[in-house]
């Protein structure tokens, strides 16, 4: 059996070439008294025009009075998810050589793109749908469709996609909750803030910021700051999504961090919440760190008392004190040799985990003085 969809193509083929033919047969009857290779050369080539235009004119006259929407990065995501709930409908103008038509209805909104070989332009608003409508529409659908905590990813291969955020255990904390209490004053009273939160890796700035923000409610967005120079556009997404806060991990791990300042600027305007999370303060200059840039900055020196007394519990005071200045994966791995070598033996070892960690440091400072510029900061004390 044929199925519908072959059948209009072999009749909307069948109307094209006989249009075709009826263009390229009056070419021909102004040739035939004196046939030429040339001439011969200008029929095929009408045929190969009239065939193209027609194809690109079919397209053309359906998004005819369509608001070409600018969502960069994420237009082909959207696609990608309106494909995998089975809701592209394939239109009647449908071009056999070129190019296809394809349309979804996103809460109320048809949007629709046009397909060819290697490529897709889209999506399009139906005519009489205000951009602003549109955009709401789309951005509400992402985040039914991904989740209320998500990150901004650029795989290898493949288009900019939003993903589940996996990073959300956080504890609570005295730190954590007198900073909640304060932001929410200001965004309650109407205002926008963004925090910077700078210290030495492992002493809990992820688990502060993602507390504040589960704690604040509504839509988050997690992204690392090198996103900015790997994808188009992010702060387009940023708009596109319109999250409650947004979160940017390690500002310091790209080269120059005064060249996304702009684009946090954007991403205020899109937001009520950015919260900035730095290793190494020294890397930033004086315009990063000054009010309207950073409304609150913030410095972590060790890991709050309260995430530590949760992590661990049971042991002395004087064991709990050599564990406090201890960054949180050191602590993990105390947690793993304490639960398979016992106590005893877990807190001997506590000593072998400082001199790792003084080694290490040791290490940083020398790259520093060896080449102020690297952004690069050891992954171990992460």
């Amino acid at each position: 059996m044929i199925d519908k969809a072959t059948k209009r193509r072999w009749k909307h083929g069948l109307k094209k070439m006989l249009k075709v033919g009826s263009e390229v047969a009056e070419v021909a009857v102004h040739l035939a008294s004196k046939p030429t290779i040339l001439g011969g050369a200008s029929v095929a080539v009408k045929a190969i025009n009239e065939l193209w235009s027609e194809s690109e004119d079919s397209v053309r006259d359906f998004f005819k009075g369509w608001e070409h929407l600018q969502i960069t990065p994420l237009g082909d995501f959207v696609f990608q998810l309106c494909s995998a709930a089975q809701m592209l409908k394939e239109e009647e103008v449908i071009s056999k050589r070129d190019a296809m038509v394809m349309t979804a209805n996103i809460h109320g909104v048809t949007v629709g793109w046009a397909i060819y070989e290697h490529w897709k332009d889209g999506p399009w608003a139906s005519p009489g749908t205000e951009d602003s409508e549109a955009k709401a529409a789309i951005g509400r659908f992402i985040w039914e469709s991904v989740g209320s905590c998500s990150r901004l990813h650029q795989p290898v291969i493949g288009p900019t996609i939003l993903e589940r955020d996996d990073f959300t255990d956080c504890y609570p904390s005295k730190t954590a909750e007198d900073l909640f209490g304060r932001l929410r004053d200001f965004i309650e009273a109407g205002h926008t803030r963004s925090v910077l939160i700078f210290g030495e890796p492992g002493t809990g700035k992820s688990h502060l910021m993602r507390y504040v923000v589960q704690k604040a409610g509504g839509l988050s967005l997690r992204l690392r700051s090198q996103t900015f120079g790997h994808i188009s556009n992010p702060s387009g997404a940023i708009a596109l999504l319109r999250p409650s806060a947004v979160i940017v991990d390690d500002l310091d791990r790209i080269e120059k961090p005064g060249t996304i300042l702009d684009a946090f600027d954007e991403v205020r305007s899109s937001t009520r919440l950015l919260m900035v999370s730095v290793n190494d303060v020294s890397k930033l200059d004086s315009v990063t760190l000054r009010p309207g840039r950073f409304d609150e900055v913030i410095e972590l020196k060790h890991l709050d008392p309260g995430v530590l007394d949760r992590l661990v519990s049971g042991l002395p005071p004087a064991v709990m004190d050599q564990l406090r200045v201890l960054p949180i994966a050191y602590i993990d791995e105390f947690r793993i040799r304490r639960e398979v070598l016992g106590d005893a033996a877990a807190i001997v070892e506590i000593a072998e985990l400082h001199a790792r960690l003084e080694t290490i440091r040791a290490l940083t400072d020398k790259k520093k003085k060896d080449a102020p510029g690297d952004p690069a900061v050891p992954e171990e004390t992460a």
